[in-house]
């Protein structure tokens, strides 16, 4: 199978969905365990503070995309044989 030819058989909308519901899924799991994973990581709400949210969550959302279009990809080809 060609390599353009594998990306029109990906379901876009569902790659879409799996990214922002692992970026979802992971914000409550934060705000649910917050203080265990402060504790943790030993952590302060100061030093939480000084972080680049934009930056952070930035990243976070892209590899999410990133790990769903591989997850796709994969099993497209797998289910393709």
């Amino acid at each position: 199978m060609e390599m353009q030819e594998a990306f029109t058989h990906l379901i876009w909308i569902a790659i879409f969905v799996a990214a922002v519901s692992t970026y979802i899924i992971g914000g409550c799991r934060y705000s649910l365990f917050e203080n265990q994973w402060m504790a943790t990581n030993n952590f302060t709400k100061e030093y939480l503070q000084q972080r680049n949210l934009p930056l952070a969550f930035g990243l976070s959302v892209l590899f999410s995309f990133i790990i769903s279009f591989n997850l796709a990809m994969f099993i497209g080809t797998k289910a393709d044989v």
